[in-house]
């Protein structure tokens, strides 16, 4: 309702609309009390992460949900235990239904469920190491040879974006104050 800042980005040419969608259909989901819901709020989170790659934490949203749902049950640990484990398998599944295609292919073609690239994240120097190719080049002895100093530079930077995306983005400025309060009130 509040997409302040996404807003000039939604008619663009990018995966920012489908994402807000399908993300916003999630939390609509997560209301109902079917078991059935959790294989299709799985199918959502891979066609998430078929859009952007920070699709795949809306799994854990998943298993997050498929626990809670099975702590409010007023039954016996061990029901307890066993919905979530079913509700938790039915996210999985449809989210497996969704990626295990991306996954195969990244498997025939790179020999991993995912792409180079993702596992050297930890090595970066700067962002445009983001982007660097081959992904080789980006190791850990690369990361050492641009010693400590860059390391911790590229890391203070990327607290200092994500803090102010927090705050910008996520608070949408003028929202930031009631995610403070809604904070203080919940703790």
């Amino acid at each position: 309702v509040f997409s302040i800042y996404y807003l000039p980005f939604m008619p663009v040419t990018d995966n920012y609309a489908p994402f807000m969608m399908l993300g916003g259909l999630i939390f609509l989901l997560m209301k109902k009390d079917r078991r059935w819901i959790f294989f299709v709020i799985g199918l959502l989170a891979g066609l998430m992460n078929l859009a952007r790659n920070d699709g795949l934490l809306w799994l854990a949203l998943v298993g997050l949900l498929s626990l809670l749902h099975s702590l409010e049950l007023e039954r016996p640990l061990k029901n307890k235990v066993h919905s979530f484990v079913f509700s938790g398998t039915l996210g999985v599944l449809g989210y497996i239904l969704v990626m295990g295609p991306w996954y195969a292919h990244n498997v025939a073609v790179f020999g991993s469920p995912m792409a180079p690239g993702g596992s050297r994240i930890l090595w970066l120097t700067n962002y445009n190491d983001t982007f660097a190719f081959p992904a080789d080049q980006i190791n850990m002895g690369s990361w050492l040879e641009a010693g400590w100093a860059a390391a911790l530079k590229v890391r203070l930077w990327a607290l200092r974006m994500n803090l102010l995306n927090a705050f910008a983005a996520q608070g949408g400025i003028l929202l930031f104050p009631f995610i403070l309060i809604g904070f203080w009130q919940l703790r």
